[in-house]
Protein backbone atom coordinates (compact mmCIF):
# COMPACT_ATOMS: atom_id res chain seq x y z
CA UNK A 1 0.00 0.00 0.00
CA UNK A 2 1.37 3.42 -0.89
CA UNK A 3 1.63 6.34 1.47
CA UNK A 4 -0.73 9.27 0.88
CA UNK A 5 0.58 12.85 0.78
CA UNK A 6 -1.27 16.13 0.67
CA UNK A 7 -0.57 19.84 0.71
CA UNK A 8 -1.66 22.34 3.35
CA UNK A 9 -1.47 26.08 2.73
CA UNK A 10 -0.68 28.35 5.69
CA UNK A 11 -0.44 32.06 4.84
CA UNK A 12 2.81 32.24 2.84
CA UNK A 13 4.04 28.65 2.63
CA UNK A 14 2.96 25.15 1.68
CA UNK A 15 3.61 22.04 3.75
CA UNK A 16 3.83 18.54 2.31
CA UNK A 17 2.07 16.25 4.78
CA UNK A 18 1.27 12.63 5.49
CA UNK A 19 -0.42 10.83 8.37
CA UNK A 20 2.89 10.50 10.16
CA UNK A 21 4.05 14.10 9.83
CA UNK A 22 5.27 16.93 7.64
CA UNK A 23 7.78 16.06 4.92
CA UNK A 24 8.76 19.53 3.82
CA UNK A 25 7.88 23.15 3.28
CA UNK A 26 7.87 25.34 0.19
CA UNK A 27 7.32 29.03 -0.39
CA UNK A 28 5.94 28.90 -3.92
CA UNK A 29 3.99 26.53 -6.10
CA UNK A 30 6.87 25.57 -8.37
CA UNK A 31 8.97 24.52 -5.35
CA UNK A 32 5.94 22.75 -3.85
CA UNK A 33 5.42 20.76 -7.03
CA UNK A 34 9.09 19.70 -7.14
CA UNK A 35 9.16 18.70 -3.46
CA UNK A 36 5.83 16.87 -3.66
CA UNK A 37 6.93 14.87 -6.71
CA UNK A 38 10.28 14.05 -5.09
CA UNK A 39 8.60 12.95 -1.85
CA UNK A 40 6.07 10.80 -3.72
CA UNK A 41 8.87 9.06 -5.64
CA UNK A 42 10.98 8.57 -2.51
CA UNK A 43 8.17 6.90 -0.57
CA UNK A 44 6.30 5.28 -3.49
CA UNK A 45 3.35 7.44 -2.51
CA UNK A 46 0.39 9.10 -4.14
CA UNK A 47 -0.87 12.68 -3.99
CA UNK A 48 -4.25 13.32 -2.47
CA UNK A 49 -6.00 16.61 -1.85
CA UNK A 50 -6.78 17.75 1.66
CA UNK A 51 -10.18 19.24 2.42
CA UNK A 52 -9.18 22.89 2.85
CA UNK A 53 -9.99 25.05 -0.15
CA UNK A 54 -6.39 26.10 -0.83
CA UNK A 55 -5.24 22.50 -1.00
CA UNK A 56 -8.19 21.50 -3.20
CA UNK A 57 -6.95 23.99 -5.76
CA UNK A 58 -3.39 22.63 -5.67
CA UNK A 59 -3.51 20.65 -8.89
CA UNK A 60 -4.75 23.71 -10.77
CA UNK A 61 -2.41 26.01 -8.90
CA UNK A 62 0.68 24.00 -9.76
CA UNK A 63 0.26 25.53 -13.20
CA UNK A 64 -0.63 29.02 -11.98
CA UNK A 65 -0.22 31.30 -8.98
CA UNK A 66 -3.42 32.98 -7.77
CA UNK A 67 -2.60 36.53 -6.74
CA UNK A 68 -5.99 37.66 -5.47
CA UNK A 69 -9.53 38.73 -6.20
CA UNK A 70 -11.49 41.98 -6.10
CA UNK A 71 -14.99 42.90 -7.31
CA UNK A 72 -15.48 39.61 -9.24
CA UNK A 73 -12.01 39.92 -10.82
CA UNK A 74 -9.32 37.24 -10.49
CA UNK A 75 -5.60 37.88 -10.97
CA UNK A 76 -3.17 35.03 -11.56
CA UNK A 77 0.27 34.32 -13.03
CA UNK A 78 1.43 31.42 -15.18
CA UNK A 79 4.91 30.31 -16.03
CA UNK A 80 5.36 32.01 -19.39
CA UNK A 81 7.46 30.46 -22.14
CA UNK A 82 7.51 33.80 -24.00
CA UNK A 83 9.20 35.41 -21.00
CA UNK A 84 7.10 38.54 -21.26
CA UNK A 85 6.37 39.75 -17.69
CA UNK A 86 2.61 39.61 -17.48
CA UNK A 87 -0.38 38.49 -15.48
CA UNK A 88 -3.89 37.32 -16.24
CA UNK A 89 -6.98 39.28 -15.26
CA UNK A 90 -10.36 37.60 -15.49
CA UNK A 91 -13.77 39.16 -14.87
CA UNK A 92 -16.46 36.59 -14.05
CA UNK A 93 -16.92 34.51 -17.19
CA UNK A 94 -17.29 37.66 -19.32
CA UNK A 95 -13.68 38.40 -20.28
CA UNK A 96 -10.08 37.46 -19.64
CA UNK A 97 -6.92 39.30 -20.69
CA UNK A 98 -3.16 39.02 -20.25
CA UNK A 99 -1.69 42.34 -19.08
CA UNK A 100 1.93 43.46 -19.31
CA UNK A 101 3.47 44.19 -15.94
CA UNK A 102 5.37 47.23 -17.27
CA UNK A 103 2.34 49.26 -18.45
CA UNK A 104 -0.85 47.20 -17.89
CA UNK A 105 -1.52 47.11 -21.64
CA UNK A 106 -3.33 44.09 -23.07
CA UNK A 107 -0.94 41.50 -24.51
CA UNK A 108 -3.64 39.00 -25.28
CA UNK A 109 -7.42 38.83 -25.07
CA UNK A 110 -8.51 35.31 -24.20
CA UNK A 111 -12.22 36.01 -23.95
CA UNK A 112 -14.46 39.03 -24.49
CA UNK A 113 -14.32 42.17 -26.65
CA UNK A 114 -10.95 43.58 -25.55
CA UNK A 115 -8.03 43.42 -28.00
CA UNK A 116 -4.23 43.25 -27.91
CA UNK A 117 -2.58 46.67 -27.48
CA UNK A 118 -5.65 48.26 -25.89
CA UNK A 119 -5.82 49.56 -22.37
CA UNK A 120 -8.48 48.66 -19.85
CA UNK A 121 -11.24 51.23 -19.44
CA UNK A 122 -10.31 53.99 -17.02
CA UNK A 123 -12.80 52.58 -14.47
CA UNK A 124 -11.34 49.04 -14.75
CA UNK A 125 -7.77 50.33 -14.63
CA UNK A 126 -8.44 52.46 -11.52
CA UNK A 127 -10.03 49.51 -9.70
CA UNK A 128 -7.07 47.28 -10.67
CA UNK A 129 -4.49 49.85 -9.54
CA UNK A 130 -6.34 50.39 -6.25
CA UNK A 131 -6.28 46.63 -5.66
CA UNK A 132 -2.57 46.39 -6.55
CA UNK A 133 -1.87 49.06 -3.90
CA UNK A 134 -3.80 47.11 -1.23
CA UNK A 135 -2.13 44.91 1.36
CA UNK A 136 -1.86 41.10 1.36
CA UNK A 137 0.01 39.21 4.08
CA UNK A 138 1.89 42.36 5.10
CA UNK A 139 3.03 43.37 1.61
CA UNK A 140 1.30 45.15 -1.24
CA UNK A 141 -0.54 43.00 -3.76
CA UNK A 142 1.80 44.51 -6.39
CA UNK A 143 4.91 43.21 -4.59
CA UNK A 144 3.16 39.86 -4.09
CA UNK A 145 2.43 39.76 -7.84
CA UNK A 146 6.06 40.60 -8.75
CA UNK A 147 7.38 37.98 -6.32
CA UNK A 148 5.08 35.36 -7.82
CA UNK A 149 6.14 36.29 -11.35
CA UNK A 150 9.76 35.76 -10.27
CA UNK A 151 8.97 32.48 -8.50
CA UNK A 152 7.20 31.11 -11.59
CA UNK A 153 9.58 32.58 -14.18
CA UNK A 154 13.05 32.25 -12.67
CA UNK A 155 14.80 32.64 -16.04
CA UNK A 156 13.24 36.06 -16.59
CA UNK A 157 12.84 37.79 -13.25
CA UNK A 158 11.66 41.37 -12.86
CA UNK A 159 12.91 43.94 -10.38
CA UNK A 160 10.93 44.09 -7.16
CA UNK A 161 11.29 47.90 -7.39
CA UNK A 162 9.09 48.31 -10.47
CA UNK A 163 6.41 50.86 -9.57
CA UNK A 164 2.75 50.19 -10.26
CA UNK A 165 1.99 51.66 -13.69
CA UNK A 166 -0.50 54.51 -13.66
Amino acid sequence: MSKEFWINFNKMYYSICSEDGIYGYAQNLKETNLKLNSTIKQFNGIAVIETDSKAKQLLKMLEMARIGTYDNHLIYIYSESLKNPSFHLKYKDEWEVVLQIKDLSILEAKKGNLKRGQQLSSKEKKALIDFLHSDKHGISVWKFLLANWNANNEDYEVSMDIPIPS
